[in-house]
C-alpha cells in the first residue's frame, strides 16, 4: 500500500492503522515522492489525497493508469457520499475514502479494491498466456494504454494484402456495475464507433473497424495508430513549442471542430489528453466517448459530462449543450497551451463549477505582455460565459486564427476551408469575414 498525503498526522494514522492489518506501506507527502515509490516498489493499492489539488491528481493518476495498468488508485476526501463518488468517478480512481477515518469502512474499501486488483491482473495474464491473443481477426502485440472505459491494444492485421498495425480500444465489463449501467456503457462505446467512423477529416483519428466480436462478444473499435503525443504530455515539456506552433494546433482543433459539428455532432470532452500530435506535429481529435448525437436519449437526464476544468459554464446545469460548449473548452485548451497556465484553477469538482460560472480568467497580457492583442480578442470571444456572446461556428473561430497566421510574415501551410461544407447551418459568413475583432473584449472578459 502507498498512502499520498502532504498531511503528516494524517499519513502516520492512516499507515499506523494499515499496519495492523498486515499490510505494507510506504507514504509519500508529495508527489514526486509517490512517484520514485512507485518506480521502485510493486504497490498493489494508491491512496491518493484530493489535498493535492484536482489537476496534480489528475496528473499521477494518469501516470499510475500508464504505467501500473492493474493497481487500484483510492481517493482520500473530506467530501462525503454522494459528492465523493461523483469527485471519484470523475477523476477515474476506482473508490475513494472520506476524512476522518471509518476504520470499518476503510477494511470494506480496501478489500474491495484488491479485489478488482485481481481481476485486472488475471485479466492481463490471459492477455499474456495468449488465452486472448485476438479480437475479430486482429493479432494482439501489446497494450497502449487503459481507462476508465476500457483498454488500448496495439494489434496487427493483413488488410488489402499489406500487414500494419493498429491501436484497438475494447470495453471492459465494469466490476460491480448493474446491467442497466452496463448497457448504457457499451450503447455509448459503439456510438462513439458509429459516429466517428463518418467523421473522414485530417484532424480526426480515423475509424478503420468497430463491431461486437462473435467469438467473446467483446465490443471493439480499431483506429489508425498515431505515433506521437497528446497535448498534455506536450503541455508537461516533451516537446518544445513556440506561439506559432501553438497557434497552429488550436487551428487544426477548431479546424476538426468544423467537421464533427457539421455531423450534428457535439463532442463534449475536447482536453489535452484527447488531442493527439503525430510526428509531423499534425493534431488528430480523438475519444467521442461522452459526445451527443441529434435526438441522443442517452444524455436526456442530468449528468455532468465531461472534465470539469474543461467545461462550459452550460455543461455544468444541463448535458443539453450544443457546439459553442466545444468551442469554450477549446478557449480554455488554447489558453492554457499559449499561456503555460489554465484559465480557471480549482482543487474540486464544485470548486471548477464556481470559478467558470462566475470569475474571470487573467488577460493574457497581464501575464505577458507581448502577448498579440490579435490572439487575446480571440480567447476572449471563445471563453465567453453566455453561449450567445461566443463564436457561433467553430469555422468562425478558424478563420480569426488564419486572419492573425497570415498576418505574419513566414508562410503557415493552413488548409482552405470548403465553407459551403461548414456553414449549411451557420450565420452569413461574409458577415463574421467583414467583422472586425478588434476591440470585441469587454471589462468582463478578463481580470
Amino acid at each position: 500500500m502507498l498512502i499520498v498525503d502532504g498531511d503528516d498526522q494524517n499519513r502516520m494514522v492512516f499507515s499506523r492503522f494499515l499496519e495492523t492489518q498486515r499490510y505494507r506501506v510506504w507514504e509519500a507527502g508529495n508527489l514526486v515522492e509517490a512517484k520514485k515509490v512507485l518506480d521502485n516498489f510493486h504497490v498493489d493499492l494508491v491512496f491518493l489525497s484530493i489535498n493535492f489539488g484536482y489537476d496534480g491528481v489528475i496528473s499521477l493518476l494518469s501516470w499510475i493508469r500508464e504505467k501500473l495498468q492493474q493497481s487500484s488508485v483510492i481517493i482520500i476526501t473530506t467530501r462525503k457520499s454522494v459528492d465523493a463518488f461523483d469527485e471519484c468517478s470523475t477523476l477515474g480512481a476506482d473508490d475513494y475514502i472520506s476524512y476522518p477515518l471509518d476504520f470499518t469502512n476503510v477494511v470494506t474499501v480496501v478489500h474491495r479494491a484488491l479485489d478488482l486488483r485481481r481481476n485486472r491482473s488475471d485479466n492481463q495474464s490471459k492477455m499474456e498466456n495468449s488465452e486472448i491473443s485476438s479480437i475479430a481477426g486482429y493479432e494482439i502485440r501489446g497494450i497502449l494504454g487503459k481507462g476508465n472505459m476500457g483498454t488500448v491494444y496495439l494489434v496487427e492485421k493483413q488488410l488489402h494484402g499489406v500487414r500494419r498495425n493498429y491501436a484497438l480500444k475494447i470495453l471492459m465489463r465494469p466490476e460491480g456495475e448493474g446491467e442497466e449501467r452496463c448497457r448504457e456503457l457499451l450503447e455509448r462505446f459503439l456510438r462513439e464507433a458509429e459516429m466517428a467512423a463518418k467523421l473522414i477529416h485530417p484532424n480526426i483519428v480515423r475509424i478503420i473497424d468497430f463491431g461486437l466480436a462473435e467469438e467473446n462478444r467483446v465490443p471493439y473499435i480499431v483506429m489508425d495508430l498515431i505515433k506521437g503525443a497528446t497535448l498534455r504530455r506536450i503541455l508537461g515539456g516533451e516537446w518544445s513549442l513556440d506561439r506559432i506552433e501553438k497557434v497552429k494546433i488550436v487551428r487544426q482543433v477548431a479546424f476538426a471542430l468544423t467537421k464533427i459539428h457539421s455531423h450534428g455532432i457535439c463532442h463534449r470532452d475536447i482536453k489535452p489528453e484527447n488531442i493527439m500530435l503525430n510526428l509531423r506535429g499534425k493534431v488528430k481529435v480523438t475519444d467521442f466517448g461522452i459526445a451527443r448525437l441529434p435526438n441522443s436519449q442517452l444524455t436526456q437526464s442530468f449528468k455532468i459530462m465531461g472534465t470539469p476544468a474543461y467545461m462550459a459554464p452550460e455543461s455544468f446545469s444541463s448535458a443539453l449543450v450544443d457546439y459553442r460548449a466545444d468551442i469554450f473548452s477549446l478557449g480554455v485548451v488554447a489558453y492554457e497551451l499559449l499561456l503555460n497556465q489554465k484559465p480557471f484553477v480549482s482543487d474540486t469538482i464544485d470548486g471548477y463549477r464556481k470559478a467558470i460560472l462566475n470569475k474571470s480568467p487573467v488577460a493574457p497580457r497581464k501575464l505577458n505582455p507581448d502577448f498579440p492583442l490579435e490572439l487575446q480578442e480571440i480567447l476572449a470571444k471563445a471563453l465567453k460565459k453566455d453561449s450567445a456572446s461566443r463564436y457561433k461556428a467553430a469555422a468562425e473561430m478558424v478563420l480569426d486564427l488564419d486572419e492573425y497566421l497570415n498576418g505574419l510574415e513566414e508562410d503557415n501551410g493552413t488548409e482552405i476551408l470548403d465553407f459551403a461544407e461548414y456553414f449549411s447551418e451557420s450565420p452569413d459568413m461574409e458577415e463574421h469575414r467583414t467583422q472586425n475583432l478588434k476591440g470585441y473584449e469587454t471589462k468582463d472578459d478578463w481580470r
